[in-house]
């Protein structure tokens, strides 16, 4: 939540990030700025946000970002919401970056959606609902 309300028109998702922390003491510089959403809310001092499939499925990409609690942090550049009065926001750093205080795995299981298969190359096309782990395939566990 913000500390007044918020002008939700002139909010700007372009600019939030997440950056990974490990036990309190950043060990990259890894972030990922978010592409779009869809605003939730009305203008208050609380803004809810729904990433883009886009972005929900490259930050599920990522090994070290947005993985748990304590890899979960956001970042906000100065003027990215500006308050009712056309104020800009105090941009987060270091020092003032607040940490998640409500977290929720994914717990949610992906599903091929389509698939594509071409009988000249050989070449299996799989589409899947969320990003998947191509590490993880067994072959032996697909079926023509």
């Amino acid at each position: 939540a913000f500390g007044e309300n918020c002008l939700l028109g002139l909010f700007f998702i372009l600019s939030m990030l997440t950056r990974q922390t490990i036990h309190g003491a950043s060990d990259c510089n890894e972030t990922m700025s978010l592409t779009g959403g869809k605003i939730l809310s009305g203008n208050g001092d609380e803004v809810v946000i729904k990433l883009s499939t886009q972005d929900l499925n490259k930050l599920k990409e990522l090994e070290r970002l947005g993985i748990d609690p304590s890899s979960t942090y956001l970042a906000i550049a100065q003027n990215a919401v500006k308050d009712m009065n056309n104020k800009g926001l105090i941009a987060t750093n270091n020092s003032n970056r607040p940490k998640v205080t409500s977290y929720r795995n994914d717990t949610r299981a992906g599903n091929l959606s389509a698939f594509e298969y071409n009988m000249d190359t050989g070449v299996l096309t799989l589409n899947f609902s969320e990003t998947m782990d191509v590490t993880s395939i067994s072959y032996h566990l697909l079926s023509i």
